[in-house]
C-alpha cells in the first residue's frame, strides 16, 4: 500500500520494494499517507477491500500467483470507478522544462524561476530530477516544484536537496525530488523554489548567513504517465 502524495515515504520506496520482492505481489497506490495527504484517505474502504481480498485469495490458493501480481493505482481527485489496475508498473515517459538567467540566493534565503505552462493534463510517477548550474560556498541546494492552477490553487509538486561542494566557476549540479503522483492541470504554471531550506518542516537545514548561491541555467526533468489516470 503506497500513497500516491507522501512527503515522509515517497513512491521510490512502494516501488522499490515491489521490485525487489519475488512471488506473489500486489502494488496499490491510492489517495492516503502523510502530509500533503491524509490517513485514512477517501478511499479507505477500496484500499481494506484491496488487501483483503489479495490476503485471502493468497492464503486459500485459489488464485496462481501470477494472477495475484496486480499494481492499482487511484485516480486524484478519488473516484473508486477510475482505480486503473493491470498486470505491470504503468509505462512513462519526460517532460522537460527550462528556465535560464541568473539568479543568487544566501542564508536562508531563496529565489524563484518560472518554467513556464504545462500545455496537457500531466501526472507524474516518480522522482523529477533537477539540473542547475551552480556556485558559491552553500554545502546543499534545496528545490522546491511548485504548480499554480488557472484556478489560483498551489500545489507543490515535489521536493529534495542535494549535499554539494561548489567553487567560484560554475559546474553542473543533478539530484532528483521526491517521488510521488501528482496531477498537474492543463495550463498550470510551473516554479522552482531554490535555496538552503524548502520554507517548511520538510528541509529546515539552513544555510550560515555568510554562504552564498548563484544559480544559472535550469533544467526540471518530470517523469509523467504516458496515459494519466486522473481528469
Amino acid at each position: 500500500m503506497q500513497g500516491r502524495r507522501d512527503f515522509a515515504f515517497g513512491l521510490d520506496q512502494g516501488l522499490a520494494a515491489f521490485r525487489a520482492l519475488g512471488g506473489p505481489k500486489s502494488l496499490y497506490i491510492g489517495p492516503f499517507g502523510h502530509s500533503p495527504s491524509s490517513f485514512p484517505g477517501p478511499d479507505v474502504a477500496q484500499a481494506a477491500a484491496t488487501w483483503s481480498a489479495w490476503l485471502a485469495a493468497h492464503l486459500a490458493g485459489t488464485t496462481s500467483p501470477q494472477g495475484l501480481r496486480r499494481v492499482a493505482l487511484a485516480a486524484d481527485p478519488y473516484v473508486v470507478t477510475r482505480t486503473r489496475t493491470a498486470g505491470a508498473l504503468p509505462k512513462t515517459g519526460v517532460t522537460r522544462f527550462r528556465a535560464g538567467g541568473t539568479s543568487r540566493a544566501g542564508g536562508m534565503g531563496s529565489f524563484t524561476r518560472q518554467l513556464g505552462r504545462t500545455k496537457r493534463l500531466l501526472e507524474t510517477f516518480g522522482r523529477p530530477m533537477v539540473t542547475l548550474r551552480a556556485s558559491g560556498t552553500m554545502g546543499h541546494v534545496v528545490a522546491v516544484l511548485k504548480a499554480r492552477t488557472t484556478s489560483g490553487r498551489e500545489l507543490t509538486v515535489s521536493a529534495g536537496g542535494v549535499k554539494v561542494q561548489l567553487g567560484a566557476s560554475p559546474r553542473p549540479v543533478t539530484f532528483r525530488l521526491i517521488g510521488q503522483v501528482t496531477t498537474i492541470p492543463r495550463g498550470s504554471r510551473l516554479s522552482l523554489r531554490v535555496g538552503s531550506t524548502s520554507g517548511d518542516l520538510l528541509y529546515i537545514a539552513p544555510a550560515l548567513p555568510t554562504q552564498r548561491l548563484a544559480v544559472g541555467r535550469i533544467i526540471v526533468s518530470l517523469p509523467i504517465l504516458r496515459e494519466p489516470v486522473s481528469r
